[in-house]
Formats: C-alpha cells, sequence, structure tokens
C-alpha cells in the first residue's frame, strides 16, 4: 500500500492551492471526464495488442483519474478514496457469496445463473430512473449483462453491441 499512499500524496501535492500544478488545480469532474475516457480508450488497446507494459502504463494512468476524481470529491466534501475502496470492497463480497459467504456454486455457469437476476435487476432499476443513470451508462451495463450471458456461447460483440443499442437511446461508434 506505500505505492498507493504516494499516489494519493502527489495527488494532493498537485491540486494544492498554494504550490500546486496550476492545470491540476483547474481541473474539476466535467473537464478531466473526457481524458478518462480517452486513458479506457488506450487501456483498451494495449489489452488488444497483448502490450502488457502497455496495459501496465494504461492502469496506471487510469489509476491517476480515479485519485483524481476521489480527489476533487474530498475536496468538496463528497466522499474519499478510502470510500471509493470500501463501498467496492462490499459489491465484491456481496457478489460473491460463494467466496466469501456460505454460498456454494461448483462451476462459471452456476455462478452466472446465481448472478444473473441480480445484474439483470440492477440494470432494470437503473433503466427504470433515468435520471439516476446516463443513457451511456444503462447500455454499457446491457451490452456487460448480455456479454457475460453470451459467454459460454460465443456470440460475436457485433451481436452484442447491437442488443445494447436496441435497450438504449445510446448509439455505439465501432472502431471497426
Amino acid at each position: 500500500m506505500e505505492g498507493l499512499q504516494k499516489l494519493l500524496y502527489i495527488m494532493a501535492a498537485l491540486r494544492d492551492p498554494g504550490q500546486g500544478c496550476p492545470w491540476d488545480r483547474a481541473q474539476d469532474f466535467e473537464s478531466i471526464a473526457g481524458f478518462t475516457l480517452q486513458e479506457v480508450h488506450e487501456l483498451i488497446d494495449a489489452i488488444e495488442r497483448g502490450d502488457m507494459e502497455g496495459l501496465c502504463d494504461e492502469l496506471g494512468d487510469l489509476l491517476f483519474h480515479i485519485a483524481f476524481y476521489a480527489h476533487m470529491a474530498s475536496e468538496a466534501g463528497y466522499f474519499d478514496f478510502n470510500r471509493i475502496v470500501n463501498q467496492l470492497n462490499q459489491k465484491l463480497e456481496r457478489r460473491h457469496p460463494h467466496v466469501f459467504g456460505n454460498v456454494s456454486i461448483d462451476n462459471i455457469q452456476a455462478q452466472a445463473q446465481a448472478n444473473a437476476g441480480t445484474i439483470i435487476n440492477s440494470v432494470a432499476d437503473q433503466q427504470a430512473a433515468p435520471d439516476k443513470v446516463s443513457a451511456a451508462q444503462a447500455q454499457a451495463n446491457t451490452y456487460v449483462t448480455v456479454k457475460s450471458a453470451s459467454d459460454q456461447q460465443a456470440v460475436p460483440d457485433k451481436v452484442l453491441v447491437a442488443q445494447a443499442q436496441a435497450n438504449s437511446h445510446v448509439t455505439v461508434k465501432s472502431a471497426s
């Protein structure tokens, strides 16, 4: 955790009102959102190219963005980095009762079936409350749900994107 603490220290120094970086101090949630999306695309590109050194670099860039958002949120009194991590830990434990609870699941298909209802209900809840989730997020959730359910059936990604688009008001632009 030493490296993580240093990252959070660096982020605080960059945002320091007296001695920080003028560019980093001027940023807000909206102004760095596009940069975050760019980092995600670069991460996916590294994965698709099988570039593990590039993947390591891009994961670092994405982690920096998470630290950036967390620091801005902390400055505004919304939440801090520790809350993000704690909520993530709770979510992972809740989604994996076969690891952290007393549920027994023998194989990946059984796990997918056990989790499918929870995932689908979560997507349905978000789509029923459009003011709480963006259309892009609803589409991404639909894609992930359909992708998870289809992995064992080798459904092509183009089909999955089309299914996600059918359940959304947003168009996915393909790189191909």
